[in-house]
């Protein structure tokens, strides 16, 4: 018999409520059906959160509307019932019957943490019950088999498994639990006036959270400034940690997909104090989006104000590897000023993009600028790069004779560089063709000036034209859903993505290289997952961005 561990307890109550039948929800938005609220019990220092719920009809009915959507034999929580009734037949347990009714189906799971320093951190967490006699008779089943042993803790009944890393009780109609016996007394003593509850910065982002969601995750840097293991400086999304009040990303479900809203929050008063506002961060509204090519695009990213990050960056540290490894590598190869005659024409927006070459293996990477700032740098930046791109050509035609040549390309009705490599002009030295995925069409290299836009390419769909990313209709239809925010703009086509790596893999069985058979697993994983989309919005203290993520039958 397996022994019950702290992961299989959490997963437990992660997970057990997926499968399960109706149940009933209380009309108070976070509390369990008693009117009990979880946070009560968590420490007011709390410093990670983590709450999962269904207790809003309209989340959970598009939730499982989701989840039939995904619904596999071979999906998580088939897979975890199975197991569990694997583990726990001899105890006569059963998923459905035993886990499902006592936690119900509309339910709310919380869990905290104060710190992240191995031997520190206290697990905090908390799990609304629909039938709490129920989960007591699963418990005592548990005790009977020595799987749990009851333990006193504060004149309280508690439970803790056979390696004592996991404690529970039942108290009113909640199920509270830890990694530790003190985090479980901390819990049964917290004064809810002193709970997480009763914090201002929580109960401010509660209310900014309501209860349309699924999910939510919420940092709290400041409290967590002793925890050495975290990297406070990725978490605060460049903004001092000192400054920052909170952090939150919240899932909520929709018909055709996931929601994301994640929003930080800063302290205005020590941000001032610490020169750490989102003041001097570049913003404007995406509009190079308008000009790519939406044909094949597997993923497209776009920001503001390059060079105004860039000097942000060396101002808070004047020691950025970024900015001197790339001061350093324009002056090696273009011989240029980064400061006074590269960052000049790097004011505006700019944007990275992967197409899908059609039959080709080589993915379409374009580098897109705006350089209307100072478009005569950015001529004389390109003037650089044809040397330097000249070179590589003498290089290649050492190795691929007769294959490489110099040339044009039309984008835009303006004629550009190109850089053309033909292997089918390659002399055929054995008895096998090369395969069509590098023969099929001509791998080409674009750069050059497009009226005032700076365009380096691998991608052939540049010179075809068709509809650009916003005449895209399914593009419309996926950014409608990010309503109030049209900063930045990241975009992911996870089929696309996954269609991509399928066509490497097939290359490398044709080569007689050795194939991982990871395609398959990416598809596996994927294959419910359509286009996604994330813009963002950002003022002096705040900063919030919006994304969704669409999911098919």
């Amino acid at each position: 018999m397996k022994k019950i561990t702290r992961i299989l307890l959490v997963s437990l109550l992660a997970f057990s409520v997926l499968l399960s039948a109706c149940g009933k929800k209380t009309d108070f938005e976070h509390a369990s059906l008693g009117g009990n609220i979880p946070e009560e019990y968590m420490p007011g220092d709390t410093g990670i959160l983590v709450s999962v719920s269904l207790l809003d009809d309209d989340q959970f009915e598009k939730a499982r509307i989701l989840q039939d959507k995904m619904d596999s034999e071979n999906s998580f929580p088939m897979t975890f019932a199975e197991s569990f009734n694997s583990s726990f037949r001899d105890l006569n347990l059963d998923f459905e019957k035993d886990l499902v009714p006592a936690f119900g189906e509309q339910y709310r799971m919380v869990f905290g943490l104060k710190s992240l320093d191995e031997n520190d951190a206290i697990l905090y967490g908390v799990a609304t019950l629909a039938d709490t006699a129920k989960m007591q008779s699963v418990i005592d089943t548990l005790v009977e088999n020595d799987e749990l042993k009851e333990k006193k803790l504060s004149q309280k009944d508690a439970y803790v498994n056979k390696s004592e890393d996991f404690y529970m009780a039942i108290v009113k109609d909640l199920l509270l639990f830890s990694n530790k016996p003190d985090g479980l007394v901390e819990m049964f003593e917290q004064n809810a006036k002193q709970s997480l509850w009763a914090d201002d910065v929580y109960k401010k982002d509660i209310d900014k959270i309501g209860n349309d969601q699924v999910a939510y995750v919420a940092f709290y840097p400041m409290k967590l400034e002793g925890s050495e293991e975290l990297p406070l400086d990725s978490l605060t999304m460049g903004g001092d940690s000192g400054a920052m009040n909170s952090q939150v990303l919240v899932l909520r479900a929709a018909e055709n997909g996931i929601a994301f809203d994640g929003y930080a929050s800063m302290d205005k008063e020590k941000a001032d104090d610490l020169d750490a506002s989102f003041a001097n961060v570049p913003k404007e509204q995406a509009y190079l989006y308008k000009e790519v090519p939406a044909e094949d695009l597997i993923v497209y990213g776009e920001s503001y104000g390059l060079k105004q990050t860039l000097e942000n960056g060396k101002k808070v540290n004047p020691e950025n590897v970024i900015y001197d490894g790339l001061e350093r590598m324009v002056r090696n190869y273009t011989a240029m000023d980064f400061e006074d005659e590269v960052l000049t024409f790097m004011d505006k927006g700019y944007a990275l993009s992967i197409h899908k070459n059609s039959e080709g293996v080589l993915p379409g990477l374009s580098i897109y600028f705006d350089v209307s700032g100072d478009k005569d740098n950015a001529e004389k930046f390109v003037d650089k790069l044809d040397g330097q791109f000249t070179g590589l050509m003498t290089l290649l035609e050492m190795s691929l004779p007769g294959a490489v040549s110099k040339g044009t390309a039309e984008v835009n009705g303006q004629e550009l560089t190109a850089i053309v490599v033909d292997l089918n002009a390659v002399p055929r030295t054995g008895p096998a063709p090369l395969p069509t995925a590098l023969t099929g069409e001509p791998m080409k290299l674009i750069y050059g000036i497009v009226e005032d836009r700076l365009l380096v390419t691998t991608a052939n769909i540049w010179e075809d034209g068709g509809d650009t990313l916003a005449e895209n209709s399914e593009f419309k239809d996926l950014k409608a859903n990010l309503e109030g925010v049209d900063e930045g703009m990241f975009y992911l086509d996870l089929n696309k993505l996954v269609s991509y790596y399928e066509s490497l893999e097939a290359l490398r069985e044709q080569l007689g290289l050795e194939t991982t058979g990871s395609s398959q697993e990416l598809s596996d994983m994927f294959e419910n997952f359509g286009p996604g989309v994330a813009m963002g919005d950002t003022n002096d203290y705040e900063i919030q961005f919006k994304g969704f993520l669409t999911i098919k039958e």
